[in-house]
């Protein structure tokens, strides 16, 4: 009576394992042909590979005959798609490094040529001629985007704060606030004047000091006022 139970659970450990190495070898069949197939498409199909690649390492062990052989085809599928995607990359870095080139000659074009300071209109009209050509040259290494994007950035900011100042300097609100600043500063000069001359007159030293230090304050604000109008 044991032997037989022995026997039976033994002949039952062998069918699930020897059903189990069927299942895998089905499921390890299917994923070759799949991969096979995939091999046409080049380097497009480089994430389905290693979708498939996934389901092999989870499909479990056939006998190690046919797991060997499947495996052989399957990796020899993905040499193919690994190897198209390789030349793929090789042709990209080729036409990446092109771009970079010309990309760095348009920074170096713009900070010659993009002087706001001199002529702000003429620097607005290059910058936007610069931005649309770095545009339609495409992609660089992605080790460089950072790089260069961040030089180019940079002038354009450049362009921007000069505008925002120019903008300042021409709004009617600032203007207005300006000159009635200055027309007070104008004023209390006037009438420090005065009051030196007065001062003066008596010699009364304090008067005279204190009216000097004013006057020479309003003046200097005077002077940074107007500067800052410019």
């Amino acid at each position: 009576s044991a032997r037989a139970k022995f026997e039976s659970a033994k002949r039952a450990h062998f069918a699930a394992l020897d059903q189990a190495s069927k299942t895998a070898k089905a499921t390890k069949i299917k994923i070759v042909e799949s991969a096979e197939a995939l091999a046409s498409k080049g380097s497009d199909a480089v994430a389905e590979y290693r979708k498939l690649l996934d389901e092999w390492k989870t499909a479990g062990r056939s006998n190690s005959k046919t797991d060997d052989e499947l495996w052989a085809r399957f990796k020899a599928a993905g040499d193919t798609i690994y190897s198209a995607k390789a030349e793929v990359v090789a042709v990209s870095n080729v036409e990446y490094a092109a771009n970079l080139a010309a990309k760095l000659e348009l920074i170096a074009e713009a900070t010659k040529n993009v002087i706001p300071e001199a002529d702000l209109e003429a620097a607005k009209k290059l910058m936007l001629n610069i931005q649309s050509r770095w545009e339609k040259i495409g992609r660089v290494p992605k080790e460089k985007v950072r790089e260069i994007e961040d030089k180019l950035r940079a002038i354009e900011s450049k362009v921007r704060k000069a505008e925002e100042a120019h903008w300042r300097k021409t709004d009617p609100a600032t203007q207005d606030r300006t000159n009635s600043v200055l027309t007070q500063l104008e004023d209390s000069i006037l009438k420090l004047e005065a009051e030196l001359t007065a001062a003066s007159a008596t010699k009364n030293a304090a008067k005279i000091k204190s009216a000097t230090e004013a006057l020479e304050a309003r003046k200097a604000w005077l002077e940074v006022v107007k500067a800052s109008s410019n």
